[in-house]
C-alpha cells in the first residue's frame, strides 16, 4: 500500500481540507478519491507528484429554476 494525499480545494484554489489515503496504486487512489467528490474540486498527490485533479460536481438541482 502507498500513501496518497487528498486535497479539497476552495473556489480560489486554496486547500480547504487534506486527508491521507492508503491505496495499492494510482488508479485505486483516484477511485477512492471519487467518493469524496462534491461541489469543490479535489487533487490527489503522492509526495510531490500530482496524480489526478478531479473537477467539482454540481449539487443536484443546481441551476434549476
Amino acid at each position: 500500500m502507498a500513501s496518497y494525499r487528498l486535497y479539497r480545494l476552495g473556489y480560489d484554489n486554496h486547500i480547504l481540507l487534506g486527508a491521507v489515503l492508503e491505496a495499492a496504486n494510482d488508479f485505486a487512489a483516484v477511485e477512492a478519491a471519487r467518493s469524496y467528490q462534491g461541489e469543490c474540486p479535489l487533487e490527489v498527490w503522492q509526495g510531490a507528484r500530482m496524480v489526478a485533479c478531479l473537477p467539482s460536481v454540481p449539487a443536484l438541482g443546481a441551476g434549476l429554476p
